[in-house]
């Protein structure tokens, strides 16, 4: 194999390589990391670690229409009360589309490694090792 096609292949098996910074964060009132996107051609808007759960939540770029439910609001901009309030609301609801980001959770602590050391193409920095064990 010649060192151009050599060098050809290499990059397009980086290409989503080294795309995010890793950077630390609290979730929940516990230290955690997070990543950002470095470049438009990353995939993912966000990558979040979860400490309590240790799992890996990300967000995508790709957006999707998800039914979700909102208080009703009046003519003024506020919450209309219920009639009969229930236990969970006090407060009248109505079923909106709303545009969402994509999101995925990786669970298995191998695949975990493997995507933020794939996406990120640094030694793992140490508070990030200690997250994972």
């Amino acid at each position: 194999m010649t060192q151009k096609k050599k060098h050809l292949i290499t990059k397009k098996q980086n290409k989503m390589s080294s795309t995010m910074m890793i950077y630390r964060s609290k979730w929940n009132d516990k230290s955690t990391f997070r990543m950002l996107p470095l470049t438009a051609e990353c995939p993912y808007n966000e990558i979040i670690f979860d400490p309590e759960q240790k799992i890996l939540a990300i967000v995508g770029k790709e957006k999707k229409e998800k039914p979700m439910m909102l208080p009703r609001l009046n003519d003024k901009g506020d919450i209309i009360p219920a009639k009969r309030p229930n236990t969970d609301t006090s407060w009248q609801e109505q079923r909106v589309m709303l545009n969402t980001y994509y999101e995925y959770y990786i669970e298995d602590m191998s695949d975990i490694i493997a995507l933020v050391k794939l996406m990120s193409n640094v030694e793992l920095p140490e508070y990030v090792v200690e997250l994972l064990k």
